[in-house]
């Protein structure tokens, strides 16, 4: 599998995720205000339950995001130079069976 579909399998699963998070969150603000004696106790605790338990899942590709931010950015900054140095250079692509055309265009 590509990295390209990974990723968008990743955020697709990701997005889910953090909607069922916030769902969680909701759930447990129903019962904010609340005496204790007009508080269902088992329900809110296993509302706190469950949100540390889909937390936890997250947490591994929120990790994983923030571990990897600054090899991102650095890789990006650097393809967008090598890119423009190409482009002043007049540097063009040979071209094949997949490109349009034989000229580099910045995006």
């Amino acid at each position: 599998m590509s990295i390209k579909k990974l990723t968008e399998k990743l955020d697709k699963e990701l997005t889910k995720k953090w909607a069922e998070y916030i769902d969680l969150h909701n759930e447990l603000n129903k019962h904010r205000g609340k005496v204790i004696e007009e508080t269902d106790m088992p329900e809110v605790s296993k509302l706190l339950k469950e949100i540390q338990i889909q937390f936890e899942d997250l947490y591994h590709a929120f990790h994983f995001i923030n571990y990897r931010y600054q090899m991102a950015v650095n890789a990006t900054v650097g393809y967008e130079d090598f890119i423009k140095t190409l482009v002043k250079a007049n540097v063009l692509e040979v071209p094949d069976e997949t490109t349009k055309n034989n000229k580099i265009e910045l995006a």
